[in-house]
């Protein structure tokens, strides 16, 4: 969702040096996209459950891979992955969004913005939800 530049601008390191901060900033890129994303794409690929001729893509690609190693388990195992990944995501973009809106907005207007954009999240949590294979053009 491109929140690691948020993350990063808040984060104190300890000792306090630019370059300690970067090489966190490293190495989390590391983790997420060499180690998650090529173990993920490994167990797909090993699995052999990849088909040219069946449309397969995302999450359910994943948990038939993940189920040829261990059975029904891995398809639960991804879907609760999956559920607390969105959560906290969701969550750690709000704090951030209201963070921001404090800042820009001020003292005065802090109250009424911030619940206003409660409303919005809300409301953009609910449509997400509920909408289905919409298409943005």
């Amino acid at each position: 969702m491109g929140s690691a530049p948020n993350t990063a601008a808040t984060a104190k390191s300890q000792p306090d040096h630019p370059a300690v901060q970067g090489f966190m900033q490293m190495l989390g890129v590391f983790l997420d996209t060499l180690v998650i994303c090529t173990a993920t794409a490994s167990i797909i690929i090993l699995s052999g459950v990849v088909d040219p001729n069946v449309e397969q893509e995302g999450i359910q690609l994943t948990q038939l891979a993940l189920s040829q190693y261990v059975g029904d388990l891995g398809v639960i195992f991804v879907a609760i992955a999956i559920f607390f990944f969105s959560f906290t995501s969701i969550i750690a973009n709000y704090s951030y969004g209201e963070s921001n809106l404090e800042f820009i907005s001020g003292a005065k207007n802090a109250k009424v913005m911030i619940m206003i954009f409660r409303f919005m999240v809300l409301g953009m949590v609910f449509v997400g939800a509920v909408a289905s294979n919409m298409e943005l053009r």
